[in-house]
């Protein structure tokens, strides 16, 4: 009995499993027909990004004058600085820079500058002509004792420019310009039938230059600038020199590189040795002049061949640096020789340092 309940078990068992089976077949045979049969949704299509619009461009900046900010890069200098850069512009003729760089030496006192503003405004350079303007910038430099202004200003009193005519006016202002040696002014003055005399006129050239000298030694320096301008409008070269050499240092005058150089100039076309070797300072550093370090060459070369020392250790100076010339260290060396043996010291140093006997 036991054998046929267990025999029946048995067969129920398989039967169970034969149906799990086909239901298990049956499920997976569904879903491959269903993943056959089935399409699969499409995907939407990705929308297309709109573009992106353009940047506007960029608005380009005012270009700034390099004279815009003047004030704040012009602080640090001096009147005399002042001048000096407005005047590189002005000589270019780039009257738009000269004209705030002028003014703001002239608001200082600085005659020179005063009257190069009252020249821009007499000949619209940069500004509309304004005589008026003229008149203001020249009476304020003339008053500062400036000649060349008081020459000026007496030409408009006499040619009624930015004023009525007045004889009188243009007379005071010629004398006191005569008075400082100016020879235009005296020629005015006698244009005009107005008299002028002093001791000066009963002297020649060298007398005046050595009373001049007399002053300048004492230290009487306004009283020196006098004579000696006188004696350099004569065309003395040494009173020539000597002026330049007082706008130069500012010995009874404004310090005034631009007319330092233009007296050196008349002297050196002389020969004289020694304003030919300031002029070549000058060139060599841009000083009063444009840069030209080929004509300070020249100019010490010049003095050199007169014996004049120091131009002869600059001239192997130049040679040794290259400066205004090629390098040449034998050549700097013979010109150091020569200063060295006339007991130049830095001559001596440098022959010294090139291993040089």
């Amino acid at each position: 009995m036991k054998k046929i309940l267990l025999a029946i078990s048995a067969m129920l068992l398989i039967s169970s499993a034969g149906v799990s089976q086909v239901q298990v077949t049956r499920k997976k045979k569904q879903e491959k027909t269903e993943q056959t049969t089935t399409k699969p949704k499409p995907k939407p299509a990705a929308k297309p990004k709109p573009a992106a619009k353009p940047k506007p461009a960029a608005k380009p900046k005012p270009q700034q004058s390099s004279g815009g900010n003047a004030s704040a890069s012009t602080s640090h200098m001096s009147p005399e600085e002042l001048c000096d850069k407005a005047y590189k512009f002005y000589d270019s003729k780039n009257y738009q820079e000269a004209l705030p760089l002028f003014r703001q030496a002239a608001e200082q006192g600085h005659p020179r500058s005063q009257v190069y503003i009252g020249m821009m405004y007499k000949y619209g350079q940069g500004v509309a002509k304004d005589y008026t303007e003229t008149l203001k910038w020249y009476r304020r430099a003339a008053e500062n004792g400036y000649s060349v202004a008081q020459l000026f200003l007496g030409e408009l009193y006499e040619k009624g420019i930015g004023t009525a005519v007045n004889r009188n006016e243009a007379i005071r202002w010629y004398r006191k310009s005569a008075e400082q040696g100016d020879e235009d002014a005296i020629k005015a003055l006698e244009r005009m039938g107005a008299n002028f005399s002093t001791s000066a006129s009963r002297l020649n050239s060298e007398e005046l230059f050595e009373k001049g000298e007399s002053e300048y030694d004492n230290k009487n320096y306004t009283e020196a600038l006098k004579w000696i301008r006188m004696s350099a409008d004569q065309g003395n070269k040494k009173a020539q020199y000597r002026l330049g050499w007082m706008y130069d240092f500012g010995y009874g005058v404004t310090k005034d590189y631009v007319e330092a150089a233009r007296w050196y100039r008349k002297s050196a076309d002389q020969g004289y040795d020694r304003a030919q070797f300031c002029l070549g300072v000058d060139y060599r550093t841009g000083t009063g002049v444009t840069e030209d370090k080929s004509e300070a060459v020249n100019l010490f070369r010049r003095a050199a061949l007169q014996g004049h020392t120091t131009s002869i250790y600059y001239l192997g100076m130049m040679y040794e640096n290259g400066e205004g010339v090629a390098t040449n260290v034998n050549e700097a060396i013979r010109w150091y020789r020569k200063a060295a043996e006339k007991g130049h010291s830095d001559a001596q140093k440098a022959l010294k340092r090139l291993g040089a006997k």
